[in-house]
């Protein structure tokens, strides 16, 4: 009986997850400020950019809302006017008030669009976290990092490259 009650009480639980889940389409313009690389031996240099990169970036997530956490999973990508790169990603979110603290897991997979049409898997990701100021329910800018990182330890890039950056973002559920 206990079985059956706990049974019923997980299968209520994970269908009432699906009442606060939902389609996010995110529609953002981030700006590199700072690139660097830190080596394994302990080594690292970086430079603040003179000139303003724009690159125009897009997620489409399912996102699952636990209340002040959310977590979702889907696809990013950012655009290089004549190149594009599109990648899984899982993301979790964190809102109080107006500020809205965001880190994703992304990469394994890497699509190339545009003049080279290509894919690569493997072990190498990225990992991205940001903080934004939300202007409006679908409006924030912030700042933010990331950094390129081996999921599998037996595969060694030597280095960690990563970036620092601002951005603005446009957010709409469905």
């Amino acid at each position: 009986m206990k079985r059956r009650a706990l049974l019923i009480f997980m299968l209520l639980a994970l269908l009432s997850v699906g009442a606060y889940a939902g389609l996010r389409f995110d529609v953002g313009i981030t700006i590199p400020a700072y690139v660097g690389i830190q080596f394994d031996t302990g080594e690292s240099g970086g430079v603040w950019l003179d000139y303003t990169i724009v690159l125009p970036d897009l997620q489409l997530l399912y996102m699952v809302d636990l209340g002040l956490i959310r977590i979702g999973a889907g696809i990013r990508g950012y655009t290089f006017i004549v190149e594009s790169l599109i990648m899984p990603t899982i993301v979790g979110e964190i809102q109080l008030g107006s500020l809205l603290f965001h880190g994703s897991l992304f990469g394994g997979a890497f699509f190339f669009v545009g003049i080279i049409n290509d894919s690569i898997t493997g072990s190498v990701g990225g990992l991205d976290l940001n903080v934004s100021y939300k202007l409006t329910d679908w409006f924030g800018i912030g700042v933010g990092s990331l950094a390129l990182v081996e999921f599998d330890p037996t595969y060694d890039l030597g280095a960690t490259p990563f970036v620092a950056y601002g951005f603005c973002r446009f957010s709409f559920s469905f």
